[in-house]
């Protein structure tokens, strides 16, 4: 996998991830612009279908209050970037909210901080590989 892509997400995550951990919103000027950059990364990487429908996805859930309208677009970018980073943040987040439901607090949780630990997982790995 090529880690120039996972580093420039990983530049993008940074501040989406603390302003979501922070303030619970991520401005779109941070989220927007990475969504064009990202279908043409697909568009060449045979990931285009799956960040479509992970685009789709987090449209739907934003629509019926499930998901966060950042964190469905910042989905589709690492999706289309990286599938194994997309992945691994569901693992994450399901983690995260089994770990609340123990606990008793809330289940909801900012997801751009596990997208950032997902893609950094995964570039660290592909760094370590390549």
């Amino acid at each position: 996998m090529n880690p120039v892509p996972l580093a420039s997400l990983i530049l993008v995550l940074i501040p989406a991830a603390w302003l979501d951990a922070r303030h619970r919103r991520i401005p779109n000027w941070l989220t927007l612009p990475p969504l064009p950059i990202a279908l043409w990364w697909a568009w060449g990487h045979d990931t285009l279908g799956l960040m479509l429908t992970v685009l789709a996805a987090g449209y739907l859930a934003f629509r019926f209050g499930g998901l966060g309208g950042a964190d469905g677009k910042l989905a589709a970018v690492v999706a289309a970037v990286s599938p194994p980073a997309l992945a691994l943040s569901g693992l994450l987040l399901l983690a995260g909210f089994i770990a609340n439901r123990l606990r008793g607090q809330p289940v909801s949780l900012p997801a751009a901080p596990f997208f950032l630990a997902a893609t950094t997982i995964i570039l660290m790995i592909s760094l370590l590989l390549h």
